[in-house]
């Protein structure tokens, strides 16, 4: 079920990211706050829930991956059995054409898994799922980055999180 759709403004430097950092870990971790912000040791923060999904104005993916590892949400996607990653690249293929996803330069498959690689990347246009490369990440354009984090997080989980915090997402 749908619930209440909230938004922080305020200028720039208010503390609209500080907030959503508090939140996104509430529970988890000990935020790091910016200089001269204190929270009241006394004072407490109740959610409705502990699934909590943000995206920030500073997106990240570690070197050295696969893609779809990194969509997944997985060390490694060539641990998890066939059907499954079948089941993920289909997905994955949907969200993309829905999206408009397509990378600005599509790798080579790698010898290991050119099967997977040419039927992933040739159905679509994307990215090559498969091949492990030193930053596919860094390839793509600030709104593919957007995209990207969008599917990992959001579209590629079995249910909708209970909280989604986007701060800034898609500015440019």
């Amino acid at each position: 079920p749908a619930g209440p759709v909230y938004a922080v403004t305020g200028a720039n430097g208010c503390g609209k990211s500080t907030i959503f950092g508090i939140l996104a870990s509430c529970g988890r971790s000990r935020v790091v706050l910016p200089v001269g912000v204190e929270l009241d040791p006394g004072g407490r923060i109740v959610l409705p829930s502990d699934d909590i999904v943000e995206i920030t104005q500073q997106l990240y993916c570690p070197l050295h991956m696969q893609p779809i590892s990194w969509l997944l949400q997985v060390p490694d996607a060539r641990a998890l059995p066939k059907d499954v990653v079948e089941a993920s690249v289909k997905k994955l293929h949907e969200l993309f054409l829905e999206l408009q996803f397509s990378s600005r330069s599509s790798s080579s498959s790698s010898n290991s898994s050119e099967n997977q690689s040419s039927a992933s990347s040739e159905s679509t246009g994307t990215v090559d799922l498969f091949a492990e490369r030193d930053d596919w990440y860094g390839e793509l354009s600030g709104g593919q980055r957007v995209k990207a984090e969008m599917i990992a997080k959001v579209f590629m989980r079995s249910s909708c999180p209970h909280m989604l915090l986007l701060d800034e997402a898609f500015a440019p």
